[in-house]
């Protein structure tokens, strides 16, 4: 666990530089092309600083399990992992199917994880406000990952929206209602870019 959060953090420092000053890149230790090539790279970000200089909101690893016993990082899920709302949903089911057995081995839980997500996307909203209108965006009912979008923003209180419920006026992304446009202040995208308009 110590060198996954190591991981999380070196990539933190990573996009933080990247974004900003770009050491890196005139020191050498990155070519220039692994950025300004990346089809991800939106120049628009650089030089700004994000709500608490937090780049990296989350971060999952895909790890396995190697011959020896010692543990491999598979890969880096940056962007928007998967697998937040499904770990939830099983360990809500376990929980209730085999609450002895649950109990019997003292399995961490899951709500510290979640309260300190929520802390932190309130954290992001602008001057701090006291109850800021978070959104969660999902691909839509036809996507794989719908279910766990939707059990997610039901568990955190959240609204689930579309790309299509959404409008941007003068820099500030809206919400469209039935009521007029409602803004929106902090906005937890799953789709990765790509998917994005």
């Amino acid at each position: 666990s110590a060198g996954v959060v190591q991981r999380a953090e070196l990539l933190q420092l990573v996009l933080a530089d990247l974004l900003g000053p770009q050491r890196l890149i005139k020191e050498g230790v990155l070519p220039a092309e692994l950025l300004f090539g990346h089809p991800g790279f939106r120049l628009p970000f650089h030089g700004q600083t994000p709500a608490g200089g937090v780049w990296l909101h989350y971060y999952a690893a895909d790890l396995g399990r190697a011959p020896d016993g010692r543990w491999w990082v598979l890969a880096d899920r940056t962007e928007a992992p998967s697998g937040m709302g499904f770990a939830l949903e099983n360990r809500v089911v376990v929980s209730r199917m085999f609450p002895e057995i649950f109990r019997t081995f003292n399995v961490s839980r899951l709500a510290p994880f979640f309260l300190a997500l929520k802390a932190h996307l309130q954290e992001q909203a602008p001057a701090h406000r006291e109850n800021p209108r978070v959104v969660i965006m999902s691909r839509g009912p036809k996507h794989e990952n719908y279910f766990e979008d939707a059990y997610l923003a039901r568990y955190l209180g959240y609204s689930m929206v579309h790309g299509n419920d959404l409008t941007v006026r003068s820099g500030v992304v809206w919400l469209k209602t039935l009521d007029g446009l409602l803004p929106v202040d902090v906005l937890l995208r799953r789709p990765n870019s790509e998917a994005c308009d």
